[in-house]
């Protein structure tokens, strides 16, 4: 029975402990994660930038158009092509491409040429050719096939190009029979816009042999290896060597633009957004007591649960692959804090850092609203004595060269609902 009274006292004693207001551990705990958005005063500036010529690895699109001065190139290599025939139903070879998006592109000429010379699609870029060679000009044949493509398609849709016998196969009088072109069969073909609109957009973008085999191009033509032959060899290749690459029509790819007050995501050329931040101690007092953020010592040290970087969208963007991938990165150089003169830009490994664990953001905005994670990147901003001096963020595409997909934001002077801010959600130290 006494130990029944004891048990009895000891349950009273721990509820009346943990109803008091100063119990770290009862009912009104201490040191919870708290929300806070920051949105005034905290931009210092705001500017894009062009920059790097590297490839996407492994597309699932290839992008044929322009826009603006910009325009992109396939590359097309079909392997086990036969080596001699007598005669070609129809005398062509058909290929088939299937459409991943269309912007602005129904009635559209395309240029088909040669290449000349070995290229490798990952490595391919407007400057390289391989991982050790670039392009030597001009890099295809004067040989040209002319095509038109003057429909509005659909996702899923089938575009085919009848390309003529005597592109691929070279006529051998003595013979009578039709030898592959070695040419071809090393280095493919290219494709380009006959004339780019420079002042307009006009894009026509397939899908890659990374995609599927169902979807991937396809080449396929009806063969006789003899002319005597009574049937026709079908014969097919969706094995496919494909590539892409952007060139520019003001041949100024080496002079980086810079875009200043604004925000603007793209894959083609690449740019780069940076949001110059200016948080400090004063940004917690100033948004009142019950922040638990006081002191220098304890806004050094406080914990970043969850940061996030909130983006308003203007309506005319452009998605291939109806999502945006992003990463941010720190910068680390107070040099480029102030809009850079058009191509004076940060640099990869030099001015700006990848702080770990920072994870790419990816998002379909079916909403107006884009938010980017940047919980590391901020806690190495905030953070003292980490040995990392952060100024701001830059935030780029992780599909740079993939495509023509193109995103704007507002920036801070758009009106209050519109404007950046940061969503934070922080634990103030336990101790000071």
């Amino acid at each position: 029975m006494k130990k029944n009274i004891w048990l009895l006292l000891g349950i009273i004693l721990a509820v009346s402990a943990c109803t008091m207001k100063d119990n770290p551990v009862g009912y009104d705990p201490v040191n919870e994660p708290k929300l806070i958005n920051f949105s005034d005063n905290i931009i210092s500036n705001v500017y894009s930038y062009e920059d790097t010529v590297k490839s996407y690895l492994n597309a699932t699109v290839i992008s044929l158009g322009n826009r603006g001065k910009y325009e992109s190139r396939i590359f097309l290599r079909f392997y086990d092509l036969p080596d001699s025939l007598a005669t070609m139903e129809n005398e062509e070879l058909t290929l088939k491409l299937v459409v991943n998006k269309q912007r602005n592109s129904e009635n559209s000429t395309f240029h088909t040429r040669i290449v000349n010379q070995s290229w490798d699609q990952n490595y391919i870029s407007w400057k390289t050719a391989t991982d050790s060679l670039d392009w030597e000009m001009p890099f295809f044949t004067d040989y040209e096939f002319d095509f038109e493509l003057n429909e509005i398609y659909a996702t899923g849709d089938t575009v085919e190009v009848g390309f003529p016998l005597e592109m691929f196969y070279n006529y051998n009088q003595e013979d009578d029979k039709y030898y592959v072109d070695s040419l071809l069969v090393n280095y493919g073909i290219t494709i380009m816009r006959d004339t780019p609109d420079t002042e307009g957009e006009n894009i026509l973008e397939f899908y890659s042999s990374e995609s599927s085999d169902e979807y991937g191009p396809e080449l396929k033509f009806s063969y006789k290896v003899e002319a005597s032959d009574v049937e026709y060899t079908e014969w097919n290749s969706s094995i496919v060597y494909d590539g892409m690459f952007y060139t520019s029509t003001a041949d100024d790819l080496e002079d980086f633009e810079v875009y200043g007050d604004s925000l603007i995501l793209r894959n083609i050329s690449p740019t780069k957004m940076f949001i110059g931040l200016d948080i400090s101690l004063e940004d917690f007092i100033i948004a009142g007591d019950t922040t638990g953020i006081n002191t220098l010592a304890e806004f050094n040290k406080m914990t970043v649960n969850r940061a996030e970087l909130v983006l308003q969208a203007k309506s005319d963007r452009y998605f291939s692959s109806n999502m945006i991938y992003v990463v941010p990165y720190l910068l680390t150089d107070s040099t480029w804090v102030e809009t850079p003169e058009d191509g004076n830009i940060p640099v990869y490994e030099e001015q700006f850092e990848y702080v770990s664990g920072t994870s790419t953001t990816s998002d379909s905005l079916e909403s107006n609203e884009f938010r980017i994670d940047i919980t590391e990147t901020l806690q190495a901003y905030i953070n003292d004595g980490d040995d990392i001096d952060g100024f701001g963020i830059i935030i780029f595409s992780a599909r740079e060269n993939r495509d023509f997909s193109i995103v704007r934001f507002y920036n801070q002077s758009a009106e209050e609902s519109k404007q950046p801010y940061i969503e934070l959600t922080y634990t103030p130290p336990l101790l000071p």
